[in-house]
C-alpha cells in the first residue's frame, strides 16, 4: 500500500494524561522499528496490525487512513450604523452589529481500531453548531468649545448584547459496512458524544445591556482630564449579584506644548496616569444546579427517559468579577518624529475572580465556581519604534518589551489554594503568596541540603505529597514587527521572544521514555546511574550517613521509570523560545492600473504564519514547541498531553477598495 512518510501521525489532539491519544501511538514505536516497511492493516478485515504480538496497540499508518475529522464554517458578520446632527454640537448614533456562523463537525472512524475499547466497531458523530450575536448601541455625542481655552467632549449611550448559541448532533457506533460513514450504516445511534461523553443537544442564551457615560475636558490642548463610568447588568447571575458599576477617570499632560520646549531632539511629550475598573461575568448557567435528560437511555435491555444531575454545583452566590488598575506612562517622539519611546507601569487587582474549585465527589458533585477573593498583578510595557530609513526604500519598525508578576493575595472562605485547571495532584493552583496558576505536581524527595535522593534500587523517590514544581508566567516577551516597503512592494515580518515560563511535557517524557528521539541515542544496553544521593539509615529509621548515589539501573529503568515517567517534576521543561511568528509580502497595484477601473486601490499579499520556532532549553532531538495547551479554553496554562503541534499555516488575501 502507499502511504506517507510516518511523521505524518505525529499530530494528536491528547484525550488523557497518560500517553494515551487519538493519534499518539507513533510513541510507543522505537525508532530501531521500521514501521514504513511492515503491514499496517489485515486484508481479511481491515483492522489495525501492529508489529508487537499482543496487537495492543493501534498502528499509526491505520489512524492516518481510518480517523478523519472534517470542519466546514460558513460565517457572516458585519456592522451598520446611522448618525444625525440635533444640532452643530450634538448627535445621536445608532449603531448595529451581527456576527453569526454556523459550523458542521465530524469525526469518523472505521471498525478495527484498538486504542478505544468501546469504539473498536467503527464511530461516527456529525455535529452542528449555531452562533449569533446581536450588538446594540445608541449614544449622543456632545462636542463643544464653551471658551477659547477649553474643549468639551463627551458621551452617553446604552449597549444590550444579545449571544445565542446551540449544537445538536448524533453519534453511531457499531458500523456494518467498513469505510461507508453514513448513520444509517452503523446500528446504535445515540445522543451522547462517544469520545468525551458530552450531551450533543445544547443550547445557551445570555444577555448583557448597560448604560455608560465618557468625558474629556481639555484645556489649551495640552492639559486632559477624562471621567467615566459604566453600569451593567448580567444575565448570568442571580438578580442580587446582577448589576455592577465600575468608574473610572485620567489626567494626561503634554509638557512640550504647555511650556513650548518641543526641538529637534525632544519632538513631542505626554504624561499621563489614571485609574481604571472593569467587570467580568460567567458564563451562563453557572449560578443553579441542572439536570440532564435522555430520553433514549438503554438500561437493562429497555428504553427508558432518564434525569442525571450535571456534575458542576450551581452557586446561586457568584457575583462578578472586578478589576482596579492604576496606570502610569510616558509617550515621546524624538528626532523630528523619527523615534517613538512609550513607558507603561501599571498596578492591577483583580477581586472575586471567577474559576473552578474541585469538590469531594461525596457531595454529588466534582467542581462549581467560585470566585477568588483577591489577586494582584503589576507590570512594564516599553515600545520603542522608528524609522531608520526612509527615501525611496523605507524601513519601519517597532519593538515591544512586556513583563509582570502575579500574587495571591487572598482566595476568601478560608481556603489556602484551589485547584485552578489539570487535576488535583498536577495542575495550576491558586496558592495564597504564590504566583497564579503556579504547577504543583509530585517532585523528587530532597534531603535538607535540596540534594535529590535515590533509594536502594536507585530510583529517584517521589515527594510524599505534591509541591511546586513550576510557574509557567514568563519572566518578560519582546516582541519585533518590521515593515520594508519599496515601490508597490511591502515586507512585514514579525518576531516573538519568550523568556522563561515552565511546561510540563508529556511529548518530550513520552520521546525520552521510550527512546524515540536522537537525545537518548547513546548505547541503551549500558547501565545508568542517576545524579543524587542515597540515605543510610539505622533500624530506628533514623538517617545517619548519606552517600552519593552508586547503583546503576538500565537504560530502560532510568528513562522510563524515572527522566521519562517519573515524578511530575522531571518533565517540568523551561519554555523560553524564539519564532518567526508572521512574514507578509504584499504588491499594491500601480495607481496607472486602478485608474481605469471603478475601483480606488487593489492589494494582494501572501502571508506564512509561525514559520520557525527555536527552544534553546529543550531536548534538541524531540523538536517540541512549548506553543501548546492542553487545558482547553479555560485558566489553564502550561501543560502538554500529548498536544498536537503547533500548525505553520500559509495564507493570500485580495483587497479592494471603492
Amino acid at each position: 500500500m502507499d502511504t506517507p512518510p510516518i511523521a505524518a501521525s505525529y499530530g494528536s489532539s491528547a484525550d488523557t494524561r497518560g500517553g494515551g491519544s487519538i493519534f499518539g501511538d507513533v510513541f510507543y514505536t522505537p525508532r530501531s522499528i521500521d514501521l514504513n516497511g511492515l503491514p499496517w492493516e489485515n486484508p481479511v478485515d481491515n483492522s489495525s496490525v501492529y508489529y508487537r504480538s499482543g496487537n495492543d496497540i493501534q498502528n499509526p499508518y491505520w489512524t492516518l487512513n481510518n480517523i478523519k475529522r472534517t470542519d466546514n464554517v460558513d460565517r457572516l458578520y458585519g456592522k451598520t450604523e446611522v448618525i444625525y446632527d440635533i444640532i452643530d454640537e450634538l448627535s445621536i448614533t445608532y449603531k448595529l452589529g451581527l456576527d453569526t456562523y454556523s459550523e458542521s463537525q465530524a469525526y469518523l472512524r472505521n471498525a478495527g481500531g484498538v486504542n478505544n475499547p468501546d469504539l473498536t466497531g467503527g464511530y461516527m458523530h456529525t455535529r452542528s453548531i449555531k452562533s449569533e450575536i446581536w450588538d446594540h448601541n445608541v449614544y449622543f455625542n456632545l462636542s463643544t468649545q464653551p471658551t477659547q481655552e477649553i474643549t468639551v467632549e463627551g458621551t452617553v449611550g446604552a449597549q444590550f448584547v444579545l449571544s445565542k448559541y446551540e449544537t445538536d448532533g448524533i453519534g453511531s457506533t457499531n458500523q456494518i459496512i467498513f469505510d461507508l460513514f453514513e448513520h444509517p450504516n452503523f446500528t446504535s445511534p445515540s445522543a451522547t458524544n462517544g469520545l468525551s461523553g458530552a450531551q450533543f443537544q445544547y443550547q445557551e442564551r445570555e444577555e448583557t445591556a448597560g448604560v455608560f457615560f465618557d468625558g474629556t475636558i481639555g484645556y489649551n490642548d495640552w492639559v486632559y482630564l477624562s471621567l467615566s463610568g459604566r453600569n451593567d447588568w448580567f444575565s448570568t447571575l442571580e438578580p442580587d449579584n446582577r448589576s455592577i458599576f465600575y468608574p473610572s477617570a485620567s489626567i494626561s499632560f503634554i509638557p512640550t506644548d504647555a511650556f513650548q520646549i518641543g526641538g529637534d531632539v525632544l519632538s513631542y511629550m505626554k504624561i499621563r496616569g489614571g485609574v481604571g475598573t472593569s467587570a467580568g461575568a460567567p458564563s451562563p448557567y453557572n449560578t443553579r444546579s441542572s439536570l440532564s435528560v435522555n430520553a433514549r437511555d438503554f438500561l437493562s435491555g429497555g428504553v427508558i427517559t432518564t434525569n442525571a444531575v450535571s456534575n458542576t454545583l450551581g452557586n446561586p452566590d457568584l457575583k462578578a468579577e472586578r478589576l482596579l488598575e492604576y496606570e502610569v506612562g510616558i509617550e515621546s517622539r524624538f528626532f523630528n518624529n523619527q523615534v517613538g519611546l512609550e513607558v507603561t507601569a501599571y498596578h492591577r487587582t483583580t477581586e472575586d475572580l471567577i474559576t473552578s474549585a474541585d469538590l469531594d465527589p461525596a457531595t454529588g458533585y466534582t467542581n462549581t465556581l467560585v470566585n477568588i477573593g483577591e489577586i494582584q498583578n503589576q507590570g512594564i510595557e516599553v515600545s520603542l519604534d522608528g524609522s531608520p530609513v526612509a527615501g525611496e526604500f523605507t524601513w519601519n519598525t517597532r519593538w515591544n518589551f512586556f513583563a509582570y508578576e502575579s500574587e495571591v493575595i487572598d482566595l476568601g472562605q478560608d481556603l489556602s489554594e484551589i485547584a485552578v485547571a489539570g487535576f488535583t495532584d498536577l495542575g495550576n493552583f491558586a496558592i495564597e503568596g504564590e504566583p497564579l496558576n503556579v504547577i504543583k505536581g509530585t517532585a523528587i524527595a530532597r534531603d535538607e541540603q535540596g540534594r535529590r535522593l535515590v533509594n536502594e534500587n536507585g530510583d529517584y523517590i517521589t515527594s510524599d505529597e505534591i509541591e511546586i514544581i513550576g510557574d509557567p508566567n514568563p519572566d518578560y516577551t519582546l516582541s519585533s514587527i518590521n515593515t520594508f516597503n519599496f515601490k508597490n512592494f511591502s515586507l512585514t515580518t514579525q518576531v516573538d521572544y519568550q523568556h522563561g515560563g515552565d511546561i510540563y511535557s508529556t511529548t518530550i517524557a513520552s520521546l525520552l521514555a521510550r527512546g524515540i528521539t536522537t537525545d537518548t541515542g547513546f548505547d541503551r544496553q549500558m547501565p545508568v546511574i542517576l545524579p543524587g544521593y542515597r540515605q543510610i539509615t539505622n533500624d530506628q529509621g533514623e538517617v545517619v550517613n548519606t552517600i552519593e548515589n552508586n547503583t546503576q539501573i538500565s537504560a530502560t529503568q532510568a528513562f522510563f521509570s524515572n527522566i521519562g515517567f517519573g515524578p511530575d517534576e522531571v518533565s517540568m521543561y523551561d519554555a523560553t523560545n524564539i519564532r518567526l511568528s508572521e512574514v507578509t509580502l504584499s504588491y499594491n497595484l500601480p495607481a496607472s492600473i486602478v485608474s481605469r477601473t471603478p475601483l480606488q486601490g487593489i492589494s494582494v499579499s501572501v502571508s506564512g504564519f509561525n514559520l520557525w520556532y527555536f527552544t534553546p532549553n529543550m531536548p534538541e532531538g524531540t523538536n517540541f514547541d512549548p506553543n501548546v495547551t492542553s487545558t482547553g479554553a479555560d485558566n489553564g496554562l502550561g501543560f502538554d498531553y500529548l498536544a498536537g503541534p503547533s500548525a505553520t499555516r500559509y495564507g493570500g488575501s485580495i483587497q479592494v477598495q471603492f
